[in-house]
């Protein structure tokens, strides 16, 4: 299982925090700004949907619920590309440890 990756996502309320490789950890804010077309600054940028996400930005109000709507799915995606990009992983099998406990 050489290509299995664990990646340790924490879906908190102000930041989103993912593991990285050598202490390349992440953390940012728990928000994005959306827009339909390319932002200049490229930087904790994700692109999904033929829509552009500013990661980090504009940070949600708490919510109990982050799977009732698609707003933490795509930090989840910023996220878990985050952690392939320090590994240098393009394809694998990836396993979400999402949901823990406080």
């Amino acid at each position: 299982m050489d290509n299995l990756r664990i990646i340790a996502i924490d879906h908190g309320n102000k930041n989103m925090k993912v593991l990285g490789k050598d202490e390349n950890n992440l953390c940012f804010s728990s928000g994005y700004v959306e827009s339909s077309s390319e932002p200049i600054v490229k930087e904790n940028l994700l692109v999904y949907n033929n829509k552009y996400y500013s990661i980090g930005a504009n940070r949600f109000a708490a919510t109990f619920d982050k799977s009732a709507d698609e707003r933490f799915f795509k930090l989840s995606l910023a996220a878990i590309a985050h952690n392939l990009e320090t590994y240098s992983l393009q394809c694998g099998t990836v396993i979400l440890a999402v949901g823990l406990p406080i």
